[in-house]
């Protein structure tokens, strides 16, 4: 009778894992449990990109406040640039947004990774995978360590990417297997909020995925392999999704359409000798980190190369001696998951969508292989449109886990069934064993004589340091072996256990997901560092040099030359000529790589009234302001705004730089402007401008003048984006002494606008959030339609 009751127990308990409430809940546990500092102590990432973005926000923040309206354009960074095409106001969409503004940072990362695991759950659960091995899929790319370490980076933008892309393929995968208008809709809401993420290249990486499993749906049909006779409409489909995401996401990517144009991703260079800037980025920035086909080896042993390189933290988070400048992530998903997936094969001959899914994760391999096999790479870099516009090759394999995590569960799968259905094949067994005594051997072989056979050390170190990180590499090493042996060997103890029917399949199940969910712990664990919210807030103490520089009402720019690439002035409203982001306008960017700053006037008409170095600087119109170490205050500085009545005017852009950059070049006696097409200007030229207000998206000046002539503006030149008004009448604007902007005025008083245009932009969100809601209702009244269907199928 104890017995039965215990038997009926065991039952009873593994009916209840083996359903969806058991495994959504896990998921959500094992969460909590990885972002728990994060989510219930309200901690977060002080990572450089965390800490440059907050002057950023707090600009905007301050900006709404006082004017209620979103700021088209920042005058902190770079001597001022457009802030929605360029992603320094981020528009994620009403659902996305809602996500990151209504909660903590953890708990916003927390459903993210909730929505990222559960995509792959139901795509696997489509795919006919029991309840544990979805599961298993699940985790693997809910908590990979490459999601933990963006997390740690603060690139949120990519998480919010990778977490929609498992819907994605579900709702593609839906059209191949008809519900034909709900897969359209769901499609198109589902790339809509990945695009929404304003990750551009993740979201092509992504598209390359699909496009190809679209073409491998294709060519399995024409050789007989697949039967489907609607492949060609199913494509149709696909478009008319994608289509309708665009037209969701209009706003904001009109404005980054717009922006790319005139960007250093979109425009081409002056100074590019090789036309390789025509298109995009040149071939060395498009390549930087791109992966050593050496460091495959890390996805086994994922301390092998030393995991990381956090600069600004200890000595073990420098560790990383791979061939890439650094690192702040891994794409380690886990050994257990490539041992399921080999097991997979091993028992059960693939069918086309595994063949599928495994030469997909070769192909993302060999993409990430960027430089290295350049022979893959340079067809995507010359050839496919705006490839070449993305850096960083390696940034691919944030889909590995994707791939490998449902070839993962798949082997789960096939193991449990293969060994529930207890006529067990010798072969396949032997097989198993090979595999994993194999990798056991090699990690021992690692672990007692890895100190000898492993230099442990990146060329060009230092002695001194060197030493240092070659102890701190071999403890990491050592430390990934012995991760390594526990889990190849607790594995292969519960898969013999399963097999001599010591433990049920079930249980072999959840040994195989704990031991998942602490792998990835651990290694999770190495990315964490985390502070409190308010400590992020003390690296932006106001100090005496801020202090002296806000009490100076004037309007200036400062040139902070000791710290050029830094956003900490913006944060107290501080304008400056440099500044972080990752792409800027193609003039300035060019400006700066021609060393532009190093001439004293291109710092008059920048308004560049105070450079910042503990540099001595050797020049009688830079002098130091008494009291104040390493402040210069420059004697020559132009106004917001003068009249000139000299001007050259240039037909190539190149022309404007090389000009502006002469040393005979005087920017307070003449201007040089792209192709001119006024009128005469009075060569005595004189008059005031003074500016009676400004702020971001408007400016008001009023300009005196006997002669009239060209008022330039020390604010930079962005045709989309400006228009200008004297008196009322709109009036061209000039690209001049080729990053500034100025207009031809009249002869007496002028009251002058310089407007932000944004009438087109309120229409764009208008549709926007038209089309949104039309999809959203729409799959609302198919999915009510469905469910009012299956309760009449039931009823009869």
């Amino acid at each position: 009778m104890s017995n039965l009751k215990n038997n009926s127990s065991l039952k009873y308990f593994e009916n209840f894992i083996n359903t969806p409430r058991f495994s959504i809940s896990i998921i959500i546990t094992i969460i909590l449990i990885i972002l728990y500092e994060m989510i219930f102590f309200n901690q977060v990432s002080p990572s450089s990109d965390s800490v440059a973005r907050e002057p950023i926000n707090q600009w905007s923040r301050e900006y709404r406040l006082a004017y209620n309206e979103i700021p088209s354009w920042n005058s902190n960074l770079f001597s001022g640039m457009p802030s929605r095409g360029s992603y320094l106001i981020t528009n994620y969409g009403p659902i996305n947004t809602a996500i990151l503004t209504m909660f903590n940072k953890g708990i916003t990362y927390g459903i993210l990774l909730f929505i990222a695991g559960l995509g792959v759950y139901f795509l696997l659960k489509k795919l006919k995978i029991s309840e544990i091995p979805s599961l298993f899929g699940a985790i693997t790319y809910a908590i990979t360590p490459y999601q933990i370490g963006l997390i740690n980076a603060g690139h949120g933008n990519k998480i919010i990417a990778i977490s929609y892309f498992p819907w994605i393929f579900l709702a593609i995968y839906n059209l191949f297997n008809n519900r034909i208008i709900f897969g359209i809709l769901a499609l198109g809401l589902m790339s809509a909020l990945q695009l929404w993420s304003n990750h551009p290249q993740m979201v092509y990486y992504s598209w390359m995925i699909i496009v190809f499993f679209w073409g491998w749906k294709y060519l399995s049909n024409k050789v007989g392999v697949d039967k489907d006779k609607n492949i060609g409409i199913t494509f149709i489909f696909i478009l008319l999704g994608l289509l309708l995401s665009l037209v969701v996401v209009a706003d904001p990517y009109y404005s980054v359409y717009e922006f790319q144009q005139y960007s250093d991703r979109g425009a081409a260079s002056v100074l590019d000798k090789t036309s390789q800037t025509q298109t995009g980025v040149k071939w060395e920035y498009a390549t930087q980190w791109s992966f050593e086909p050496y460091e495959l080896i890390s996805f086994i042993y994922p301390y092998f190369y030393g995991l990381q390189n956090f600069q600004s933290r200890d000595i073990k988070s420098i560790a990383y001696w791979g061939g890439m400048q650094f690192t702040q992530s891994t794409h380690y998903f886990g050994i257990i998951v490539i041992f399921m997936a080999l097991i997979g094969v091993l028992i059960k001959k693939p069918d086309s969508f595994q063949l599928y899914l495994w030469i997909t994760s070769i192909l993302i391999l060999f993409v990430g292989f960027g430089s290295h096999l350049s022979i893959l790479f340079s067809p995507l870099f010359y050839w496919a449109p705006f490839f070449s516009k993305f850096r960083v090759p390696s940034m691919i394999y944030g889909f590995l886990p994707f791939t490998f995590g449902i070839l993962g569960a798949i082997g789960l799968n096939n193991l449990m069934d293969f060994i529930k259905k207890g006529d067990i094949n010798i072969l396949i067994y032997k097989k198993i064993k090979i595999v994993f005594f194999s990798i056991i051997i090699l990690t021992l072989n690692y672990f007692l004589f890895g100190n000898t056979i492993v230099s442990f050390v990146k060329s060009g170190e230092t002695v001194q340091y060197s030493e240092a990180a070659r102890l701190i590499r071999i403890e990491l090493f050592e430390k990934g072996m012995m991760l390594a042996l526990f889990l190849l060997i607790s594995s292969f103890t519960a898969i013999w256990m399963a097999f001599t029917k010591r433990i049920s399949t079930t249980v072999l199940g959840i040994i195989i997901i704990t031991l998942l969910v602490v792998d990835l712990y651990i290694v999770n664990n190495d990315f964490m560092n985390l502070a409190r919210k308010k400590d992020i807030g003390k690296q932006f103490q106001s100090n005496n040099i801020t202090e002296f520089l806000l009490k100076d009402k004037a309007d200036f720019r400062i040139f902070p030359a000791d710290n050029f690439s830094s956003n900490w002035y913006g944060y107290f409203g501080l304008s400056s000529i440099g500044g972080y982001r990752p792409v800027k306008l193609r003039n300035y960017q060019d400006l700066i790589d021609a060393n532009g700053f190093s001439n004293p006037q291109v710092l008059n008409m920048l308004n560049v009234k105070y450079v910042l170095t503990q540099k001595k600087i050797n020049n009688p119109d830079f002098t130091l302001v008494s009291n104040f170490k390493g402040i210069y205050e420059n004697l020559n500085v132009l106004p917001k705004a003068w009249i000139i009545g000299e001007i050259k005017n240039v037909s190539t852009q190149k022309e404007s730089l090389m000009e502006t950059l002469s040393k005979d070049f005087d920017p307070s006696e003449s201007a040089i402007i792209f192709d001119y097409q006024g009128g005469p200007i009075a060569e005595n030229a004189t008059g005031d401008v003074v500016i009676n207000s400004k702020n971001e998206n408007e400016i008001h000046l009023i300009s005196q003048s006997k002669t009239g002539g060209i008022l330039v503006l020390s604010e930079i030149y962005y045709k989309p984006g400006w228009s200008a008004f004297i008196n009322g009448k709109e009036v061209p604007i000039y690209q001049t002494n080729h990053i500034l902007r100025s207009i031809n005025i009249p002869i007496g008083e002028s009251n002058i606008i310089f407007r932000y245009k944004k009438d087109h932009l309120n229409k764009i969100t208008y549709l926007s959030r038209t089309s949104l809601i039309i999809i959203i209702f729409g799959l609302g009244i198919l999915f009510w339609k469905e469910k009012k269907n299956d309760k009449i199928d039931e009823s009869l």
